[in-house]
């Protein structure tokens, strides 16, 4: 494995679900990536964690993360992470959490995560191949950093939001927004501060709105 490789993504195959393959891959990617840290679990729930395919690597004394026990493992931040099947609310917890640690994600079979692996140059754990993000021209970049920019506070008030919109309607006129793409950029590379989910799901809305 690269040494540069921090991140490492499992994407969903009917072949492979419920099996514990998967989870045993990314296991192994975080103990040659941090071998001398011991990894937390971030899963949807409990019950999720529970499940057969995962039950192996949260047993003992693992630390399990959930939505509903933030405020009880703080002690655990700054740790490898193992996301477990997440919707955006578990892996904006996991890139919280993990501070610069390496990051694996085993991905559910309703949502891809595809983007979000290739912004942060992910290793796929099936072909073992380095993802890498997509080509960007450079008003595309400019303006995925200037909303970037307008998002310090998470778009939350009217003027950030004014801005979100016309420079998303600048960005529309580029050709059609990637929704996903632009959503993982703002979660992989804030500039400010890491992105609330709440700022996530209020900008994919905006996303909507201009694209129709």
């Amino acid at each position: 494995m690269r040494d540069d490789v921090r991140a490492a993504y499992v994407p969903w195959v009917a072949e492979l679900e419920g099996d514990p393959a998967p989870v045993r891959a990314a296991a192994a990617f975080l103990a040659d990536a941090a071998p001398d840290l011991e990894p937390v679990l971030v899963a949807p729930s409990r019950f999720m964690a529970s499940q057969d395919a995962v039950s192996e690597f949260a047993s003992g004394a693992r630390v399990v993360v959930t939505p509903k026990n933030l405020d009880s493992v703080r002690d655990s931040h700054g740790s490898p992470v193992l996301v477990y099947k997440p919707t955006l609310k578990e892996l904006v917890i996991a890139m919280r959490h993990r501070g610069a640690q390496p990051i694996a994600v085993v991905e559910a079979n309703d949502i891809s995560w595809a983007a979000w692996a290739a912004e942060i140059a992910a290793l796929n754990l099936l072909d073992n191949t380095v993802l890498t993000p997509p080509t960007r021209t450079a008003a595309q970049q400019g303006l995925f950093d200037a909303i970037d920019h307008v998002g310090n506070n998470g778009w939350a008030d009217d003027p950030s939001r004014r801005d979100l919109r016309r420079m998303l309607k600048d960005l529309s006129d580029l050709g059609p927004i990637n929704k996903d793409e632009l959503v993982a950029y703002q979660l992989v590379h804030p500039k400010h501060r890491a992105r609330s989910f709440d700022a996530l799901v209020r900008l994919g809305v905006e996303i909507g709105r201009v694209s129709g």
